[in-house]
């Protein structure tokens, strides 16, 4: 009879846990966790297990039972990206995800993310440029309306990643030195050079057009 007692307090122990981790799955903003993925397939099958390699087009995750499962993102319609090392609640993830949950390397250092380089005076652009970095540089000024608008953007965007940073350029003037040199006749004017120190793309004041040569640059 104490037997029995015990294996029933051992099987409600067990079903308390899992109900618990049933509904606080949690989920890692941090990539260096180990990661831990739920995979809801189009036919129902639910695979779970610790991810193994993930290259936009598929996962391949190690079950409990050591076996190992690939699935096309063709076939999923859920994705959950987990792990009980943190304390926030689970977080859904799109199935065709292209960023890797691998870790992602921090390159920021010492580097200031966002810094203004010139106020009308002559700069180099090539010796601004940083190796291992995209950089974007901004030519704007104080009194430009469009710039008002576009800068906080750009920053914005900037702060996405930490492989690319801004240099902003203030011409003060249309007679500037700086505006001279680099024959600006419109502002704002962005231009995005890759971590090879290369220009991607051409000067454009365009949002869309600034955000894929930022993407074509980091992808060199």
């Amino acid at each position: 009879m104490k037997n029995f007692l015990i294996f029933i307090m051992v099987v409600l122990l067990i079903i308390i846990i899992g109900s618990y981790f049933s509904e606080n799955i949690y989920f890692s903003e941090n990539k260096g966790f180990e990661q831990i993925v739920m995979i809801i397939k189009k036919d129902s099958q639910v695979i779970k297990g610790k991810l193994l390699y993930f290259n936009g087009k598929r996962y391949l995750v190690k079950m409990s039972d050591n076996k190992t499962e690939k699935v096309n993102v063709s076939e999923i319609k859920r994705v959950y990206i987990q792990s009980k090392k943190t304390g926030s609640k689970a977080k859904e993830a799109d199935p065709g995800l292209k960023e890797s949950p691998q870790p992602r390397k921090k390159l920021l250092g010492n580097v200031a993310r966002i810094k203004t380089i010139s106020k009308g005076s002559k700069v180099n652009i090539k010796s601004n440029t940083v190796r291992g970095y995209v950089v974007v540089f901004d030519f704007y000024a104080d009194w430009c309306g469009p710039c008002k608008v576009l800068g906080p953007k750009l920053e914005d965007l900037i702060k996405k990643y930490d492989d690319v940073i801004l240099r902003k350029i203030n011409i003060d003037n249309w007679g500037s030195p700086v505006a001279k040199q680099h024959k600006i006749t419109s502002i704002p004017s962005v231009s995005v050079y890759d971590k090879k120190g290369h220009m991607v793309g051409s000067s454009t004041s365009n949002f869309s057009v600034i955000k894929k040569n930022i993407e074509k640059s980091r992808s060199r």
